[in-house]
This record gives C-alpha cells, sequence and structure tokens, in this order.
C-alpha cells in the first residue's frame, strides 16, 4: 500500500535486539559497527557493559537487553555488533547499544503505525508498535540517557 503524498513520514530503522526489536529514527543512528574491544569498568551495573572507542572518543555500552530481562542475559556471547547513537539530551553526546544484526530501512508513515499492548513493559520502552508487519518498541531515549549518565557518574 503506497503512503499518501501528504502523510507525515519518518526515516527509521528496525534494530535487532536479542528479545525484540527496537525501532528509530535513522538521523539518531550516527553508525553501525562490528563489535570493537570493550574496556570493562568497574560498574556492579550488568546492563552497563563498559565503554568502546569511537572516532577517538570513549563512549558507553549499554544493553537494553540486560537491563530489561536481567536475568535472562547472554548478550556478551551473542552480540556482534554496537549502533552509535546520537544524544537527544545532556550530559553525553553519544553512546552505542549492543544489538544483533543489521539494522533494517523502514519509512514510517503515522498511519501505518498501530500501538501494541504488551505484558511486563520495561521502563526504557516509550511504547510497542507494530509496524509494516513488525513488532517492535520505541525507547524512552531520557530514561536511557539518564540511566547512562547516573552509572558514569
Amino acid at each position: 500500500m503506497e503512503a499518501q503524498p501528504n502523510a507525515a513520514q519518518l526515516q527509521a530503522l528496525i534494530i535487532p535486539l536479542k528479545n525484540w526489536n527496537l525501532i528509530l529514527p535513522q538521523s539518531l543512528v550516527a553508525e553501525v559497527l562490528p563489535m570493537p574491544e570493550v574496556r570493562l569498568t568497574g560498574s556492579d551495573e550488568q546492563w552497563f557493559r563498559g565503554s568502546i572507542e569511537w572516532r577517538g572518543a570513549e563512549l558507553p555500552l549499554v544493553s537494553i537487553d540486560a537491563y530489561c530481562f536481567p536475568n535472562k542475559d547472554d548478550a556478551q556471547q551473542r552480540t556482534r555488533r554496537v549502533a552509535v547513537l546520537q544524544s537527544v539530551g545532556e550530559g553525553i553526546e553519544h553512546y552505542a547499544l549492543e544489538i544483533y544484526s543489521i539494522p533494517h530501512p523502514l519509512r514510517l508513515v503515522e498511519s501505518e503505525v498501530q500501538v501494541s499492548e504488551v505484558d511486563g513493559s520495561c521502563e526504557l520502552v516509550a511504547i510497542h508498535v507494530k509496524v509494516s508487519g513488525v513488532q517492535g518498541f520505541i525507547p524512552n531515549l531520557d530514561r536511557i540517557e539518564r540511566e547512562v549518565v547516573r552509572v558514569m557518574a
């Protein structure tokens, strides 16, 4: 089905995580790269993986899967890529997310996005949706970034 010419559209990415799909505006993803060497930190937070080097800067590396499903976390053995995201808030400029495969581009049209009811949601999730036949979620980026800044302090 072709979108209406005047319908609001957004270039987005479907980013596969272990337990679900993340849906983000393409403009927030600075780069997707193979899993670099991770420098561990002294953090007790299992979802805060450490840091990676990206373009000469140290970026925090986080796992949404480990945050939302702490008892099912085996991401470090299976993760093969990271997505570097531009921050939407203050405190950090960029950060990296563990992802499971190459993101897929998607043109989001508001009329084609359906809100889904999902039990046991996580505070890092703003809303669960179904778009183009794919179940996923739109993250609460402010919350993710506040958590990263909190752990780094």
